[in-house]
């Protein structure tokens, strides 16, 4: 007689023993539309940012490049981050840093702070949006629910891409 082993059981970092929690998807949802709206947001305020701080107009690019530039620089290292010290963790790591970026450049009072806080939201960025996705992929075991998981966090990436741009659109 044969029996066939069991599935191993879902254990979160720190080893054996310790039981993983479903993630809450609508968490996930808010950390990666944060994400996502940085990349954009900084187009709806350049005008604001050109009469306060005195920025030129050759110096805009930068103020929505940083962002980008950070994250594309770091997503990868990001996804490593979150395999090593736990998807979880790196991702509210992730939200915070996303958080104190804002805040720095929204108390800035020169070019170089809004900088600053833009590459601190890009390291944000690039911890929240592997992390995000190695949650839902991990959380949800059935291929279908997965799946629809995956499709909506598809869609909250578009919704934060297009946010800033559809509101400014009319």
């Amino acid at each position: 007689m044969t029996t066939t082993p069991s599935p191993p059981a879902a254990t979160a970092p720190g080893g054996p023993g310790r039981r993983r929690t479903p993630a809450r998807p609508r968490l996930l949802l808010l950390g990666l539309f944060m994400s996502f709206i940085e990349v954009t947001a900084a187009i709806s305020t350049l005008r604001a940012m050109q009469v306060d701080l005195g920025v030129a107009p050759a110096d805009f690019s930068w103020v929505s490049s940083t962002y980008t530039l950070v994250v594309a620089a770091g997503v990868l290292s990001g996804g490593a981050f979150g395999e090593r010290y736990g998807r979880r963790r790196v991702f509210l790591l992730g939200v915070a840093a996303l958080a104190a970026g804002s805040l720095v450049v929204a108390v800035s009072d020169g070019f170089a702070q809004v900088l600053a806080g833009r590459a601190l939201s890009g390291v944000g960025g690039a911890l929240v949006l592997p992390a995000s996705l190695a949650l839902i992929t991990t959380s949800f075991t059935d291929p279908r629910e997965r799946g629809h998981r995956i499709s909506v966090w598809v869609s909250v990436s578009g919704l934060g891409l297009a946010g800033p741009r559809a509101a400014h659109a009319g």
